[in-house]
């Protein structure tokens, strides 16, 4: 991930210099393929126009040259909300001036060059504005390193503690302290190198730019570790637990507070220019983190600062080293230090309410506690997510004027901002109870239970935060439609899915037994929950009901298939040797679900593309698809030694099973009779509403020979393919966990909601007898026979 943060952070500063550039320099810049052709126009425009005809030729000029502008590489780059504005002000500054007031620039890229870098008074100011942005990025790094980015400072196991046991002196510990801070610093490498790069390519130090701002980065590296190092020593040695998680809270606070306001220099005009003012009250040599900035100054040869950069981190470094042996001189644990703890007396009554209110919420309670207790964890928890979400308002006009006037959109921001909430909370409901896991075990209660309260209690602060949103929208917007309502349904049903979708995956792929809570949940496992709900929010512009309630059912339905996962590794999470023993589970049909129509698309399109005829496409792609995910399905099950694995698909009939196969043929032909006759009673009443009939496969059908193929389709590869599929795994994985009946009704729902809505109620009988038909001879075949049976009497039908 660290390349794209850097490329963001590159993006960000060159963002930051070229509108620095643009203020503090005299004559807009526009590309020099922009500027040429703004002297073609302009040797077209009369100097003084005495009739209406020169006049008219000046204001065609003037239009001209407005879509020139508008065409420029330097007016694209801008926000869409600020490229009104400019094309503007460049053509009254055309109008006015002529070519002459615009200077002509050749960008490389995304770094800004030379043409940027401004003159006379203007460089001094540029040097003065950059210290402080240096000023301002060693803040942020320090105060996020300090608070939510610290594995160590809030523990109670301090780790100085036991690498104070090591054969070495204190002063290389302390050394070995700072070096990692700055290496192992991934802000440090993705805002300082970028900025150091750009700033010093603006200035002009062409490719010896790269080792100065290598040179740049670590020395700011190197002072921000210094710090870090001796306030976390002087922290730990002064003050208790708790202080600690206060401090770090505060840290955590003031840092997303520098963050917003390092990014709105870089995309706020108004931030920009406010920064831009105070830059003649700054002086780059007044704090040592700023002094990179000199190296752009023209007035000091670069080496001459380089050498006081190299020699300004040593000293600093060494300072801290010093500085923290003397505080541990004496111990690294002191009386009424780190450990210290305050506890009620003995005897003394609980507060009044708690002893009813621990009862009544359980784990929840504890929960609750935590968040008041833990500042730091409150911070990350609740504060966290806001500041992000606010920062993307801050840094994109466009998003929250869009927010402000369609609440289609304030629909989808509100369900965004309680999904990134769930992204740090919900997805760790396991990792909250550390090494006193155990202890859930032994409540009176089963552990699942204990779960589900948990991820509810995230889900109903994760709707809280989704509704503060939706009021505000709507308070604003004057001009709600009916479709509002419907939209804010989605949003809040969305975060409660979700929210039981980060609690599995996390209950899944997190290690509850690592000592370092940062390192329990993996990074996979949060790319996955960001993956499944970014599709969700396409439900919210989904303009069809059916296509919305289609996939917050499927949503529902992937929650399921997790927990169901969840369930059987529960009574494995105490032993990281030990796993749940293989089987089939629902989560396995619904993923060779989607693989089947992914590939199905997929191959369609390149056959599509090679010119082959709609119909034969659709059926050898669907085969294709089909007999690949079979077949991958067989091999993985195989693979993890799944038991008796034909005979759990439904492939071979059970040992002692007498006329199996006779009996589950006589059982599939009295089920595609009844599947068959709904079909006709449903084609029937059709017949009233002309308007519901589809017509895409009346239209596929018409094409030369796509009977044949169509037939093949729907008779051999569909029965085939789906079977497998939605009875063998997913009604299969379902009634592991639910009732028979249940789990027919589910299934069923699953398989009509994947086929068009005007086919879903037969389709839905359809699934219900071939699950019946499954569930009562035991194979596969009977449901495949109803399946064929069933299609072969529609397209008779249907075809007459």
């Amino acid at each position: 991930m660290l390349p794209l943060f850097a490329w963001q952070g590159t993006v960000v500063c060159s963002t930051l210099i070229c509108r620095m550039g643009d203020q503090l320099d005299t004559g807009p810049r526009v590309a020099e393929s922009t500027l040429r052709k703004l002297e073609m126009l302009e040797l077209d425009v009369p100097e003084h126009p005495d009739d209406e005809s020169d006049a008219a030729k000046r204001e065609a000029a003037v239009d001209g040259a407005r879509r020139v502008l508008r065409a420029d590489r330097l007016v694209a780059k801008l926000p869409e909300d600020q490229q009104d504005a400019r094309v503007r002000a460049l053509t009254e500054t055309w109008r006015a001036s002529g070519t002459a007031a615009f200077r002509g620039v050749d960008p490389l890229g995304i770094l800004p060059g030379p043409e940027y870098w401004p003159s006379g008074d203007g460089e001094a100011r540029m040097v003065s504005s950059c210290g402080m942005f240096y000023l301002l990025l060693a803040g942020f790094l320090l105060l996020v390193s300090l608070g939510s980015g610290n594995q160590d400072l809030g523990q109670v196991e301090w780790r100085m503690l036991w690498l104070a046991a090591l054969p070495v002196p204190t002063r290389t510990l302390f050394w070995s302290k700072v070096v990692e801070y700055v290496f192992i610093a991934p802000f440090l490498w993705a805002m300082a190198l970028p900025f150091s790069l750009v700033y010093l390519v603006c200035a002009g130090h062409g490719w010896r730019a790269v080792p100065l701002a290598l040179l740049a980065t670590l020395s700011l590296g190197f002072l921000v570790a210094s710090s870090r190092v001796v306030i976390e020593t002087w922290l730990r040695m002064h003050l208790d637990l708790t202080r600690l998680k206060n401090v770090q809270a505060g840290c955590t606070f003031a840092g997303l507070a520098m963050m917003v306001m390092l990014y709105g220099c870089a995309f706020s005009p108004e931030m920009s220019s406010w920064f831009l003012g105070w830059a003649p009250r700054f002086s780059a040599v007044w704090f040592p983190v700023s002094a990179p900035a000199l190296l752009g100054s023209h007035q000091v040869a670069w080496p001459i600062i380089a050498l006081g950069l190299a020699a300004c981190a040593a000293l600093a470094a060494q300072a801290a080293v010093v500085g923290c042996s003397r505080l541990v001189r004496e111990g690294f644990v002191v009386q009424g230090g780190a450990f210290q703890g305050q506890r009620p007396a003995h005897g003394a009554a609980a507060p009044a309410g708690r002893a009813r209110g621990g009862a009544v919420l359980g784990v929840l309670g504890k929960d609750l506690l935590l968040l008041g207790r833990d500042r730091n964890f409150l911070v990350q928890a609740l504060a966290v997510p806001a500041f992000i979400v606010g920062l993307q308002l801050v840094v994109n006009h466009g998003m929250l004027s869009s927010i402000l006037t369609d609440f289609r959109h304030a629909a989808a921001f509100a369900y965004v901002f309680g999904a990134y909430l769930l992204m740090n909370t919900a997805i760790g409901i396991l990792n909250l109870e550390g090494g006193s896991l155990w202890l859930l075990y032994a409540a009176p209660q089963p552990i699942e239970r204990v779960l589900v309260r948990k991820t509810m209690l995230w889900a109903g602060i994760g709707c809280v935060y989704c509704a503060v949103v939706l009021v505000a929208a709507a308070c604003v917007n004057p001009h709600l439609e009916a479709t509002a309502v419907s939209d804010a349904l989605m949003a809040l049903s969305g975060i409660v899915v979700y929210a039981f979708i980060a609690g599995g995956i996390g209950a899944l792929t997190s290690d509850p037994l690592e000592n370092i809570p940062q390192r329990r949940v993996k990074p996979g496992s949060i790319y996955l929950f960001m993956l499944l709900s970014g599709l969700y929010a396409y439900a919210i512009y989904n303009p069809s009901a059916f296509g919305k309630l289609a996939q917050l059912a499927l949503s529902s339905l992937l929650a399921y298939a997790l927990w169901q996962k969840v369930r059987d590794r529960i009574p494995y999470l105490l032993d990281p040797t030990a796993a749940p023993p293989p089987s089939l589970s629902l989560s396995d049909g619904l993923i060779a679900a989607l693989a089947f129509f992914v590939m199905q698309a997929l191959v369609s399109l390149l056959l599509l593309q090679a010119n082959v005829p709609p119909a034969q496409a659709v059926t050898i792609a669907f085969a294709t698809a089909g007999i690949t995910v079979t077949l991958g399905c067989l091999y993985i099950f195989w693979r993890a030694r799944v038991p008796d694995l034909l005979r759990t698909l439904g492939l071979r009939a059970a040992v002692g099973a007498r006329h199996a196969y006779p009996r589950a043929l006589a059982i599939g032909v009295t089920g595609a009779a009844c599947a068959s006759g709904a079909a006709w009673a449903y084609l029937r009443a059709l017949d009233h509403f002309p308007g519901l009939r589809p017509d895409e496969a009346d239209t596929l059908s018409s094409l030369p020979g796509a009977k044949i193929w169509l037939a093949l389709l729907a008779v051999v590869a569909a029965p085939l393919c789906e079977e497998f599929i939605f009875r063998g795994l997913v009604f299969g994985g379902l009634r592991r966990t639910l009732p028979v009946a249940w789990a027919m009704f589910a299934s069923a729902a699953i398989f009509a909601l994947v086929h068009p809505p005007a086919s879903v109620l037969p389709v839905f009988v359809l699934g219900l007898t071939a699950a019946a038909a499954y569930q009562l001879s035991g194979l596969l075949l009977s449901a495949v026979i109803v399946h064929a049976g069933y299609n072969a009497v529609v397209l008779w039908l249907a075809w007459g």
